[in-house]
């Protein structure tokens, strides 16, 4: 009962010889909480799976730029997508987003879907401390109601973790002038 149990028939043990270990926005290599979670600068609590946050608001034509800090045990090369799943205002759930931007981070693809045909977007990765910080800059071209949010991060083990914030991000109004100026650049 002390010794440890291989995870499958391959004999390997998990932490020691495979990855077992999701990467996560809300742990750094000191286990501490982190804030690894960003609207327009403003940082989401994401201590639990299902986090309530205040409301971040923005404008059509306002440029959005979401930001998540990644940390994985066995390094940053380990981290392999990051995705990112909105416009769900009655369920918090991912699968029920009708706008989401998946980005494979090696191989810097980025993949949009928007049944609602509300946002274009650009996404950037880089390394930063031992983390990956992924960059979406959203560019919303209509409004979008009162949304939740969700983070899903996976390494290359295949080993992900899901972070839903609660009515995370408004999108109101008509662009002005000034906003539409703002390039995703």
């Amino acid at each position: 009962l002390t010794a440890q149990e291989p995870s499958s028939n391959n004999n390997k043990v998990c932490g020691i010889s495979m990855d077992c270990t999701a990467p996560s926005i809300n742990r750094d290599s000191s286990g501490a909480a982190d804030g690894g979670f960003t609207i327009n600068n403003t940082p989401l609590a994401s201590q639990d799976r299902f986090n309530d946050v205040d409301t971040v608001e923005s404008k059509v034509g306002q440029l959005v730029t979401i930001k998540a800090s990644i940390y994985d045990a066995y390094g940053a090369d380990q981290i392999s997508k990051a995705n990112l799943y909105f416009d769900m205002p009655d369920a918090v759930d991912w699968s029920d987003a009708a706008a989401s931007i998946r980005y494979d981070i090696l191989r810097d693809e980025v993949e949009i879907n928007d049944v609602n045909d509300i946002f274009s977007a650009d996404v950037t990765s880089q390394e930063v401390g031992g983390k990956i910080e992924v960059s979406f800059k959203i560019m919303f071209t209509a409004e979008m109601d009162t949304s939740h949010i969700a983070i899903q991060t996976l390494d290359n083990a295949r080993n992900y973790q899901l972070i839903y914030f609660k009515d995370a991000l408004e999108v109101t109004g008509t662009p002005t002038q000034t906003s539409a100026d703002a390039t995703l650049d």
